[in-house]
């Protein structure tokens, strides 16, 4: 079963990748069409950016299929990476959700910056469905005695019990 559904996703990804690169063909020629239109060009920028990151994501996906194979690690700025999750949930999330915000100006991290942008965005999308009427998602990081820690926590209404015991189950 596990190794059909490595399968299916090569097949899909492969595909996808594809539609994404058409998208990123596209957004950079509005981004060479438009350089008097700075709301537009930084939208295109946007566009290419986001296409990009899928297309990352979709080489994630390429890898967790094929067994064995490792994922780049580098050093990056957290930072940045936390900017643009909170950038994305503040503008995309429903106002009714207040976005507290608090992170270190600078905090260097090795690791894959994709994998953990996919991570804090499928965390802060469970918080935001955790609070249909509204509430608080707090996305926070700070350094102590040498590591980092990131914490994503809402007032949502939380998991069921079911839903606690196949939290880890992959399917």
């Amino acid at each position: 079963r596990i190794q059909c559904l490595g399968e299916i996703s090569s097949g899909i990804s492969h595909n996808f990748r594809n539609i994404l690169a058409g998208i990123m063909a596209n957004s950079e020629l509005i981004q060479i069409n438009t350089e008097k239109n700075s709301d537009l060009k930084r939208l295109a920028d946007d566009i290419t950016k986001l296409a990009s990151e899928g297309s990352e994501l979709i080489a994630d996906l390429l890898r967790f299929s094929r067994e064995g194979e490792h994922y780049e690690q580098k050093v990056y700025n957290l930072t940045e990476t936390l900017e643009e999750v909170g950038k994305i949930i503040s503008t995309s999330f429903d106002k009714k959700i207040r976005i507290e915000k608090d992170w270190p100006e600078n905090v260097y991290i090795k690791g894959n910056n994709a994998m953990l942008k996919q991570v804090l965005m499928n965390l802060c999308t469970n918080a935001r469905d955790a609070m249909p009427d509204g509430g608080m998602l707090e996305l926070q990081a700070k350094t102590e005695h040498g590591k980092i820690e990131v914490e994503v926590s809402d007032t949502g209404v939380g998991m069921s019990d079911e839903v606690a015991r196949q939290v880890f189950d992959p399917f």
